[in-house]
């Protein structure tokens, strides 16, 4: 015997999750942890999850249900618990990537679902009166696609529906086929969902599993108290033997401290005629020579295709007949890496005469 389950019972939300949010080793835990957040579900219930994310890799699409409720649709004669939503999954097109399906609730017939797929995955589902449906399929006719289908169990209901909705509609009769469609591989049968739930994932599989490590924690606290303690000895002998090894560095420093004051004098003593040394030999170098300046004004020189038409060079100042557009950008490059100060500059017909004071 089959029983429907009635649209109510079927909760779906697009959930978006950023890199820093998705756990993918344990993602249908987390995408459950995160719809029982936003729709207020309990904890301690079982749900089934049915998830997608075949529009963009972070959002995804997930139908829910909580399987505790399951029971009360459920006789001694049900074999098979199902919903028309996943009955209309054996009548999408091949040639099409968007199809929309318009389901009468098989419980409360003024109750209906919209379905919108991409190719073979829910991206869309809205439970809504019957009052409601044609704001819906206006809104989904303008934005995504007019390739609309009917599920529908009543004759009557049926032939009214297509009238006053004025569209044309591809007719699914579904009860016709009932029997083929049971043994379509994507109609799911929450009877044998829930008998092939694994264990550990029902309440009383959880209670269990608290109960063993609650168990596992109280027989080894104290013995990693013990065991905390021991190491804490041992760390403290560690520390009296390096104590004891400071004293003896810190005798033999103090015999040979005499020894230590008289090299340090000595060795301030060296770097101070070291540092005269340097400043008595500065009086008689060049602050800068003529390799180092064109070391440095190379570059300048190329970028800015400036030609020297003379050049000379004393201890304290260059003198220099430039030609060239950019020879003012030449210049201010020379300051900047520390080759002299203008002091001179002075147009003559196409050329600059620059004196640069050296550093």
């Amino acid at each position: 015997m089959v029983a429907y389950l009635p649209l109510k019972e079927i909760t779906f939300y697009s959930l978006e999750m950023n890199e820093q949010r998705l756990n993918k080793e344990c993602l249908r835990d987390s995408l459950e942890e995160q719809i029982c957040l936003i729709f207020g579900l309990k904890r301690d219930r079982e749900y089934f999850l049915s998830f997608n994310n075949a529009l963009s890799p972070n959002l995804f699409h997930c139908i829910v249900a909580c399987v505790d409720n399951f029971t009360q649709y459920i006789t001694k004669e049900t074999t098979f618990l199902t919903n028309p939503i996943f009955l209309t999954q054996a009548f999408l097109p091949n040639d099409k990537d968007f199809n929309v399906f318009i389901l009468a609730d098989c419980i409360s017939p003024l109750e209906f679902g919209i379905i919108v797929y991409y190719q073979e995955s829910i991206v869309f589902l809205d439970i809504l009166e019957h009052k409601k449906i044609m704001e819906s399929l206006d809104k989904i006719e303008q934005e995504i696609t007019k390739d609309f289908h009917l599920w529908c169990g009543s004759d009557n209901l049926r032939q009214g529906l297509k009238g006053y909705i004025n569209r044309e509609i591809g007719l699914v009769d579904v009860y016709t086929q009932e029997l083929n469609l049971l043994n379509h591989p994507k109609v799911l049968n929450f009877i044998t969902t829930k008998e092939s739930t694994p264990f550990w994932r029902q309440n009383i599989g959880k209670l269990v599993l608290v109960s063993a490590v609650g168990m596992f924690l109280g027989m080894g606290y104290p013995l990693a108290l013990e065991f905390l303690t021991l190491l804490e000895k041992r760390h403290n002998e560690d520390l009296k033997k390096q104590i004891q090894l400071q004293q003896l560095e810190y005798q033999r420093y103090s015999g040979n401290e005499k020894d230590f004051k008289a090299l340090s004098e000595k060795y301030f003593e060296l770097q101070e005629k070291i540092a005269f040394n340097e400043t008595y030999l500065q009086k008689f170098m060049p602050k800068q020579s003529f390799m180092v300046f064109f070391t440095k004004a190379r570059e300048s020189l190329e970028k800015n295709n400036i030609k020297i038409a003379y050049f000379h060079y004393s201890q304290d100042a260059y003198e220099m007949l430039l030609m060239g557009e950019y020879t003012l950008e030449f210049i201010e490059f020379l300051e900047q890496k520390g080759l002299g100060v203008l002091e001179a500059l002075e147009p003559i017909s196409s050329f600059y005469f620059v004196r640069l004071k050296s550093w």
